[in-house]
């Protein structure tokens, strides 16, 4: 089994999406970052992480949010935001409800092949505006045939 951490240059991986020919952001100059949230009971987290998120120096990312069962109202929270975000695409998902590894597993195979970058969050993270552009500058400096794993932790208290 394959472990991904905080952020990966995505390999390609069977997506039902490349068959329907779907373009997620092909107007931006800047690599799409797919954001991959693992949610389940988050809602009191979940406005501030978008917010971070929103506030990303890197302005091309998606969001893909796989709710493992929530029951907190974080579903239709996160419906919510993504109605009123029209600027990224942001899509959710009903997960595995199998815990959290698998339900990350799971948003892995929903990355389109043609975005090169995914980044992992966690329900609770915040992110620091600079967090995707640090971690493209990186990882634009190994060559696209290679995995490339980047990883940075802050934390502030």
């Amino acid at each position: 089994m394959k472990h991904y951490p905080v952020l990966y240059q995505a390999e390609q991986n069977p997506n039902p999406l490349t068959k329907l020919g779907v373009s997620l952001h092909p107007s931006h100059s800047q690599p799409e970052v797919a954001i991959l949230l693992g949610m389940f009971n988050g809602a009191r987290y979940l406005q501030e992480q978008i917010i971070s998120f929103k506030h990303q120096t890197h302005p091309n990312w998606s969001l893909l949010i796989s709710d493992d069962g929530s029951s907190d109202g974080s579903w239709d929270m996160a419906k919510g935001i993504a109605q009123k975000t029209p600027s990224h695409d942001i899509r959710l998902f009903r997960g595995p409800r199998c815990g959290f590894a698998a339900n990350f597993l799971n948003l892995v195979g929903w990355v389109d092949d043609r975005v090169p970058f995914a980044a992992f969050s966690d329900q609770d993270d915040v992110w620091m505006p600079q967090k995707l552009s640090r971690a493209i500058a990186q990882l634009q400096t190994v060559p696209p045939n290679l995995p490339a794993l980047y990883c940075g932790r802050t934390i502030y208290t």
